[in-house]
């Protein structure tokens, strides 16, 4: 199970964290400016180690659903696990929440 919850910045990277009961996270998705190609992730998942320093966590794409809602599908790898979550806005602008990829 995977959850979290993300904030919206000014510079429209997000922040805040993920967790399941084998790992909580604090981490930052910054838009990827290196995007070249459509395949390419919008966006680039941060965390930092235990000793602080910087460390790729995962990658994510927009999205937009069948009934036309925008969404970001992340995936991460902690442990040696690739995971699949989305990333949905809430009633409470500029706050979103994680929540596990459901197949």
């Amino acid at each position: 199970m995977i959850e979290g919850h993300l904030t919206k910045l000014d510079d429209d990277a997000m922040a805040g964290f993920i967790c399941s009961p084998t790992f909580d996270f604090d981490v930052t998705l910054i838009p990827n400016q290196d995007k070249t190609e459509a395949k390419h992730p919008d966006y680039l998942i941060d965390t930092k180690s235990p000793k602080g320093r910087p460390v790729k966590l995962g990658a994510g794409w927009k999205r937009t659903s069948q009934a036309r809602n925008d969404y970001i599908s992340i995936q991460i790898t902690a442990y040696g696990q690739v995971m699949r979550a989305n990333v949905l806005p809430t009633d409470e602008e500029n706050e979103y929440r994680v929540v596990e990829w459901a197949q």
